[in-house]
């Protein structure tokens, strides 16, 4: 295999559709205490998500990386680019659709801002590489280990929470990132051989892409870890 084809297989190798999460949120025994804590889980994946974004950003200095690193930050923050300057779309920042759902969960937003107030980076093999900065591998590990997945993922949620009655309303922040994802995991491996400038890069960075999507992988069947970041 190219080195394409080696980040693909990588990627895409765990059944993320089969995963202890998506069964307990199927299941409709499940409590809500259970569900509110999932609830949090999104909205703090959310505000962590953001911020490594935007921390990559700064630090990229690659200019295809540089530039899907902005537009996916527009996208997370609401932000439009208009010919005459940018717009500001609170409803459609992510973390207000992340919001959205734990209202409908039964969480207020006195709940929401404390628990915020005390959650840790997530995911921190991402912002371990960050902090070390090798960005180029945070990439692989956040964008192609973690977001290629994430189609998968937020159908599956989608899927089970539509059938527990929730409204399609509050369900945005899954849906509208089934395509969204899509796009991006497809983007980030087009980023990944563009960076994979020789043998020891590419070893690099397939290397973050097994550890993010086996993290991700992890995390859906209720391991509580600290991903390593070496």
């Amino acid at each position: 295999m190219d080195f394409r084809q080696r980040l693909i297989a990588a990627a895409d190798a765990w059944p993320v559709e089969q995963s202890r999460l998506l069964q307990l949120l199927a299941n409709p025994r499940t409590p809500q205490s259970l569900l509110q804590q999932f609830a949090l889980s999104t909205l703090a994946g959310a505000h962590s998500f953001a911020h490594a974004i935007a921390l990559l950003f700064c630090r990229a200095s690659h200019p295809q990386a540089k530039a899907f690193l902005f537009d996916n930050l527009l996208e997370e923050t609401g932000m439009v680019l208009r010919g005459d300057g940018a717009r500001y779309r609170p409803a459609q920042e992510h973390t207000a659709w992340a919001r959205r759902f734990c209202h409908a969960c039964g969480l207020d937003d006195a709940a929401l801002d404390a628990a915020l107030a005390t959650t840790r980076p997530w995911p921190p093999g991402a912002f371990a590489l960050i902090g070390q900065n090798r960005w180029q591998e945070a990439i692989a590990y956040l964008v192609v280990g973690y977001e290629r997945a994430s189609p998968r993922y937020m159908r599956g949620v989608h899927q089970a929470l539509l059938g527990r009655g929730f409204r399609k309303e509050d369900l945005v922040f899954f849906h509208n990132h089934i395509a969204a994802d899509e796009a991006h995991g497809e983007r980030g491996v087009d980023i990944l051989v563009a960076l994979a400038s020789d043998p020891a890069m590419e070893a690099r960075l397939l290397a973050q892409v097994i550890r993010g999507a086996g993290d991700f992988w992890q995390g859906l069947n209720g391991a509580n870890h600290a991903a390593s970041a070496g």
